[in-house]
C-alpha cells in the first residue's frame, strides 16, 4: 500500500535492493558482487601477494638445493693468523680514531672553560658600572624633578598670598 505513492522506478530498485539482500542471506550471490569500486583492488592486491611468496618459498628451495650441493668451506688452522690480523687492525683504527678525542678534549674543553670565565667576569664588570651610570643618572633626575617642584610650589604659594 505505501509503494503506490512511489514512481515505478523507485519501486523498481527497492525490489532491486531487497530481491539482492534476500540472495546474500541464501548464499546465492556475494556482498562484493556488482557495485564494489574496491573489490578488484583487493583481489589484485592478493593474487600479488600470493604470487611474491611463491617466488620467495621457490627461490629458498633452489638455494637449499644449490647449497646442498656445494661442499662446506672449513678454514685450515693456517689462516687463523688472518682473522688476528684483521681483528688487530680494525682494533687499531679504533684506537687511532678516538685518541685524538679522548686525550685532545679535556685540554680544549679547559681552554673554553677558561674563555668563558673571563667572558662572564667582563660582563659582570660591564653590567656593574652600567648599573651604576643608571643609578647616579636617575638620582640627578630625582634632584632635577624635586627642584622644579620646589620651585613651582613656593611661587605658586606666593602668589595666593
Amino acid at each position: 500500500m505505501h509503494c503506490r505513492s512511489l514512481t515505478p522506478s523507485e519501486r523498481h530498485a527497492r525490489f532491486q535492493s531487497i530481491t539482492k539482500a534476500y540472495d546474500i542471506l541464501r548464499g546465492k550471490a556475494s556482498p562484493f558482487s556488482g557495485n564494489d569500486p574496491y573489490r578488484e583492488e583487493v583481489l589484485r592486491r592478493k593474487h600479488y601477494y600470493q604470487a611474491y611468496h611463491n617466488r620467495q618459498a621457490e627461490y629458498m628451495r633452489q638455494h637449499m638445493r644449490s647449497h646442498a650441493a656445494r661442499p662446506d668451506w672449513n678454514a685450515s688452522a693456517d689462516d687463523r693468523w688472518k682473522d688476528r690480523v684483521i681483528l688487530l687492525v680494525g682494533i687499531l683504527t679504533l684506537a687511532a680514531g678516538l685518541a685524538p678525542g679522548l686525550f685532545m678534549l679535556p685540554f680544549h674543553m679547559e681552554k673554553q672553560h677558561q674563555s668563558a670565565v673571563s667572558n662572564l667576569r667582563q660582563a659582570r664588570h660591564e653590567a656593574r658600572e652600567l648599573g651604576e651610570e643608571r643609578r647616579n643618572e636617575l638620582r640627578k633626575r630625582v634632584k632635577d624633578i624635586r627642584k622644579m617642584q620646589s620651585g613651582l610650589a613656593s611661587p605658586c604659594s606666593e602668589d595666593e598670598t
